[in-house]
């Protein structure tokens, strides 16, 4: 189940309110709603388009998403997959030099970062069009990518670009690798989850918030 004392951010789209994704942990890392983002169909949907992101901020409890550091990342995600530039589920830097983010194109998922000289990925295979539980976990520089509860073990050279906030639907570069489709529950953690725990927050949620 949800592990409240170690979520830094909890994204559910029942609780959108306008332009602003209030997040449910107790950081308040609420997400501002930029150009035609929206809630549709009960959970938030990226067209694609130039500037269509949410921007989570840069609070001190968001820091945890750092190359040398530990984090999950969990989402719902229905990707399209169609963007030539690598279509941005997550992106966030501290640095010119310490580049983090998962990416969707065509039917690879690639979660990854850039240490100031070299990449590290690791890729899975997500089809385009379907609801997809997404769990990346990042263990001090040790890097793990699940599918549906499935650990995912091919290796890629995943392009992320380097804001300082935490973007959704975009990595903040120009404007490209913009991100289209729909995003769902998302839960942030700041430990390494296991497998175990993973498979049992994909059970027991979905797209829509909590089951």
């Amino acid at each position: 189940m949800i592990d409240f004392d170690h979520l830094v951010l909890w994204l559910s789209p029942r609780k959108v309110m306008g332009s602003y994704w209030p997040d449910l942990s107790r950081y308040a890392n609420n997400g501002r709603i930029y150009s035609n983002v929206e809630l549709k169909y009960g959970v938030i949907w990226f067209p694609g388009g130039a500037m269509d992101y949410i921007d989570c901020g840069n609070n001190v409890s968001l820091d945890c998403i750092d190359f040398q550091r530990t984090y999950t990342f969990e989402a719902w995600v229905y990707s399209y997959g169609i963007n030539s530039n690598n279509a941005a589920i997550f992106a966030k830097a501290k640095g010119s030099n310490n580049r983090n983010g998962l990416t969707h194109k065509g039917t690879t998922l690639a979660f990854g970062y850039y240490d100031g000289s070299s990449w590290h990925g690791v890729s899975g295979t997500m089809p385009q069009k379907e609801w997809h539980f997404v769990a990346a976990v990042n263990d001090e520089g040790n890097l793990y990518l699940y599918i549906d509860g499935e650990p995912q073990t091919g290796t890629t050279t995943p392009y992320v670009a380097n804001p300082t906030q935490l973007l959704l639907g975009w990595s903040g570069l120009n404007q490209k690798n913009l991100f289209k489709g729909y995003l769902g529950l998302l839960l942030i953690y700041d430990v390494a989850r296991t497998q175990k725990q993973i498979r049992i927050d994909a059970e027991f949620t979905s797209p829509y918030g909590t089951r």
